[in-house]
């Protein structure tokens, strides 16, 4: 088993575990280095058949596709050196700074004689901006001119036009609710046509991206059926649901709490403070959610995915209290988004949780209600840090999650803190543009400098949208 001081990130600590079916045969140093205080540093690309016990290396891979806790560690066996040449990768990533003093004899040179790393036309390095010290007195990188790749001059329109749509399907949503009672075949139709609008642009993207959106987008009404809608289809897409059944799917999570309409709305979101008899009205709108269904003509897979969106795999959901086995797929895919989107935006702002903390908690203290399988492909739907969280890079930067691509899931586009850029016209970095650069932390948003948080402005509502991912520079034949 890992020994020593396992790292303080909770998805880390997931990992960690998850990581246990390789027999701890890792050791714990990589655990501990995605939280060390200079994650990376400058670094060189070697011949993997070159690596070495005591080399501290980063792979560029997406953590599902190797074995190791963290993607940066040191090496410190054998075994992990014929694991590494095992990947496939003819290269691999070594940062000597942190590697030890008596391998670096076998790797190249990496600095001027200024301790400086030469840019790649060979130009001398320029002098490194000086940090910002802010009004907390924290020392508070920014981004220098030089470390700024291009970016799309289309940012500011797609984040418009994704609100845009957003608040339509708000408005939508509110229309189907209002013609529930007088006329459920239309608002059938008016359903039907606002998910399969969506499922024809998934499956028609081969590559999509998941956006934040603007604060207090769309109607308050909609914005959480909403939201589990695009979940649940991105999710669905990923699990390799069929059109058909990615539309059952799409109208169990847009109508998946209309039942709620019709009742007490003090008990519209479960309190511990309730009542049984407050509790037990509470529970009632999954039924009731069930019956609008019925009338509007959903399928049998529809109306039971919606009759299971407050289920858990252990048995501990309601109201019937269904183990794993009872349960569909659409049914497990609308309760794991359905609880997602609730620790994010609780009714009470004061209780909610970062995208961050919301994956981390669905891994630890509601793993039982979730198939570990199913909670790792909605990390790779949202990637570790969704959309919404608060990061510190790993070179002490700050900055908000933006999108996250389905391709590039560890490399989020973030928007930076930058005093020397107008908020108003700042545009989020591709991480996978800054070569060497990582997310060191997830941080809650009462951690940040005052400057910084005023800057970055972290979401009280996180909203999402889907788009059609473009293609990356560095994958098209352009510069990373």
């Amino acid at each position: 088993m890992h020994s020593g001081a396992a790292c303080a990130t909770p998805l880390c600590k997931y990992l960690f575990v998850a990581c246990s079916r390789h027999n701890g045969r890792f050791g714990s140093t990589g655990l501990l280095a995605c939280c060390s205080p200079n994650n990376v540093t400058h670094s060189l690309l070697i011949d993997v058949r070159d690596i070495c016990i005591g080399m501290y290396v980063q792979l560029d891979i997406g953590w599902l596709r190797h074995p190791f806790p963290v993607s940066s560690f040191r090496v410190n066996s054998q075994e992990q050196i014929d694991v590494l040449q095992s990947l496939g990768l003819d290269e691999i990533r070594c940062i000597p700074a942190k590697s030890d003093p008596s391998v670096l004899t076998f790797l190249p040179p990496l600095t001027n004689e200024e301790g400086e790393a030469p840019a790649a036309d060979g130009t001398p390095p320029q002098p490194a901006r000086p940090a910002t010290i802010g009004s907390s007195g924290l020392h508070i990188p920014t981004l220098a001119a030089r470390d700024v790749p291009a970016m799309a001059s289309s940012e500011v329109a797609a984040l418009k036009t994704c609100d845009q749509r957003f608040s339509a399907a708000t408005h939508s949503y509110r229309e189907v609710v209002s013609r529930l009672v007088n006329d459920p075949q239309d608002a059938m139709r008016a359903s039907s046509s606002l998910v399969a609008g969506y499922i024809a642009e998934l499956l028609d993207a081969s590559q999509t991206a998941i956006r934040l959106l603007s604060e207090s987008v769309g109607e308050q009404q909609g914005a959480h059926p909403i939201n589990v809608t695009v979940l649940s289809l991105l999710l669905g897409k990923s699990h390799g649901l069929n059109s058909a059944r990615l539309m059952d799917l799409g109208l169990a999570a847009l109508l998946h709490d209309v039942g709620k309409r019709d009742i007490d709305p003090r008990c519209t979101e479960l309190l511990p403070s309730f009542t049984p008899e407050q509790k037990a009205a509470y529970e009632d709108h999954v039924g009731a959610s069930v019956a609008y269904g019925q009338r509007m003509g959903l399928s049998p897979a529809a109306l039971t995915a919606i009759a299971q969106h407050h289920e858990a795999t252990d048995g501990t959901g309601f109201p019937l209290h269904l183990v794993e086995e009872d349960l569909s797929i659409e049914g497990q895919i609308l309760a794991l988004t359905n609880c997602y989107d609730k620790l994010c935006n609780p009714l009470a702002h004061a209780v909610a949780l970062t995208p961050h903390e919301a994956l981390s908690d669905l891994f630890g203290r509601r793993r039982g209600g979730f198939t570990r399988e199913l909670v790792e492909l909605f990390v790779r739907v949202m990637g570790v840090y969704p959309p919404g969280s608060v990061v510190q890079l790993s070179d002490e930067r700050y900055g908000l999650v933006a999108s996250v691509r389905s391709d590039q899931p560890l490399k989020p586009a973030v928007l930076l803190y930058n005093p020397d850029v107008d908020r108003a016209k700042a545009e989020p970095v591709e991480l996978s543009e800054l070569r060497g650069v990582v997310i060191k932390r997830s941080l809650r948003p009462a951690q940040l400098p005052r400057e910084v948080l005023d800057y970055l402005s972290p979401r009280q509502r996180v909203c999402y949208f889907f788009e059609r991912a473009v293609p990356l520079m560095s994958a098209v034949g352009g510069e990373a």
